[in-house]
């Protein structure tokens, strides 16, 4: 399960997304940092070693989009940072 979760800051000048790949420890919990996983044809990066939660059966695994899939595109209105598939993750 990918999890998304957006943090407004800078006085709702910047849009923070955090992604958090919940997955079965035995399958998955051997990622380490700087791995790369696909999820629905979108590449990320893993940010920390996966963490166990509950009876460690799943784990939690902190995600960052990886910067070879989006694009920097300079506006008139600011900076934008997308994705490839047109999804925009940062406008400054």
């Amino acid at each position: 399960i990918l999890d998304q979760n957006s943090e407004i800051i800078l006085g709702g000048e910047l849009t923070v997304i955090d992604y958090l790949l919940t997955v079965r420890t035995d399958q998955f919990g051997g990622l380490t940092y700087g791995d790369t996983v696909t999820v629905d044809g979108v590449s990320y990066k893993v940010e920390t070693q996966p963490q166990r939660f509950d009876d460690g059966a799943f784990c939690r695994v902190p995600l960052v989009i990886n910067t070879a899939a989006a694009n920097n595109i300079i506006t008139l209105t600011g900076l934008r940072l997308v994705t490839l598939d047109g999804r925009y993750l940062i406008t400054l």
